[in-house]
């Protein structure tokens, strides 16, 4: 019994000391700066949150839908761009459609090991070319932004393959996000 208890307490040691070794070379640890960055490109957070759309809401007057998503990540920012389609269909009329210009902060949610855009602000509202959002009445501009908001809090825009043992050991270190050369940048570190 003693020696099939040691051979346990062996395969332990070496297991951890596999995991340590693999942790330490996956971070990137270095003397300096012991922390290692992954880069998510617009176009995987393009796939990610086109699959949630489109989504509608039914209004007190109306129902709007939210359609096509364009990602833009924009240089040097914390906040991701994105642009809508979207179509507002008032009772006895025919739908208005039109785009949204939305920026938001990514955050990531260690709970749901996912990515969202926090804090979405509507930049821009066109109708037949011409921007709506001077004119746009705060009531209306308040009900697009709570519908926006409820949409990326429900959705998020990049989700960590949980299966992934390197996936579930980064999601524990997570440092900052930023955008950098179209690129959102996720860096880890101890």
């Amino acid at each position: 019994m003693l020696k099939y208890s040691m051979n346990i307490n062996i395969i332990k040691t070496i297991k951890y000391t596999i995991l340590a070794t693999f942790v330490i070379t996956t971070i990137g640890c270095s003397l300096t700066d012991p922390s290692y960055t992954m880069k998510i490109s617009a176009d995987t957070i393009q796939k990610n949150i086109t699959s949630s759309f489109p989504v509608s809401k039914d209004l007190s007057v109306g129902k709007i839908t939210l359609v096509d998503p364009k990602v833009m990540l924009k240089n040097n920012s914390d906040r991701m761009v994105t642009g809508l389609g979207f179509a507002y269909k008032p009772p006895f009329f025919d739908a208005i459609k039109g785009t949204l210009n939305i920026s938001g902060n990514i955050n990531y949610n260690k709970d749901k090991k996912a990515f969202f855009l926090v804090n979405p602000k509507i930049d821009d509202m066109k109708f037949n070319n011409s921007s709506l959002s001077s004119m746009m009445p705060s009531s209306v501009k308040n009900s697009f932004d709570g519908i926006v908001s409820e949409v990326f809090k429900k959705y998020p825009v990049y989700t960590f393959n949980s299966k992934n043992m390197k996936n579930k050991l980064m999601q524990q270190s997570l440092k900052k996000t930023t955008i950098k050369d179209g690129k959102l940048l996720v860096t880890f570190g101890l």
